[in-house]
């Protein structure tokens, strides 16, 4: 990922502030299938700052180059024992800017839904920390992960808390026409 972020910034001005990376960048999106259990690689975005841990060279790229990226991961809460979330997320200079658990699109097995369990989430983390909003220097940021492009009333929902900008973590495939969905959320 940095060298990709490194390289980005070689090319002409303006350079992004924002990049995007599919799902899962650091813990792939075949782990289902290879047998390993979500317990062996979720990490904790929560109590270990992202500078001290497996996230601190991207953070350290986004420093260098004022950036801000996004990805997803596979996520363990400790408030919540036994609780995983494949949870998009925003690095910026400072750290973790944005992180938000997939609410309701289909997931791995282990995956709990935020819809499901949206009260107890809520009254650990506070009120509208379901799908959040973040305000940036580059504009009010929200991010969702894979198959929540398909469900719209997540994209009125970060419209109306004021994101300016959907951040959309995803692996891409031609089974659903994204860009077409893209523009019509648009």
């Amino acid at each position: 990922m940095v060298a990709a972020i490194d390289e980005l910034m070689k090319g002409p001005a303006p350079h992004p502030k924002v990049i995007v990376f599919p799902v899962l960048q650091y813990t792939s999106a075949r782990r289902a299938v290879s047998g390993v259990p979500m317990s062996a690689v979720a990490v904790d975005l929560i109590s270990e700052p992202l500078q001290k841990s497996i996230f601190a060279p991207v953070v350290e790229a986004c420093r260098r180059h004022d950036c801000y990226v996004a990805t997803s991961t596979q996520e363990k809460v400790p408030q919540m024992p036994g609780t995983f979330f494949h949870t998009g997320f925003v690095m910026g200079p400072q750290g973790l800017v944005l992180r938000s658990p997939k609410s309701q699109a289909q997931s791995a097995p282990e995956v709990a839904y935020l819809r499901d369990i949206a009260r107890d989430y809520e009254r650990i983390f506070g009120a509208g920390s379901v799908l959040p909003v973040v305000d940036t220097p580059i504009g009010r940021l929200a991010c969702y992960v894979e198959g929540e492009a398909e469900v719209l009333e997540v994209s009125r929902l970060v419209a109306s808390k004021g994101a300016e900008v959907i951040l959309h973590t995803s692996m891409e495939s031609d089974e659903i026409p994204w860009q077409a969905l893209k523009q019509a959320i648009g």
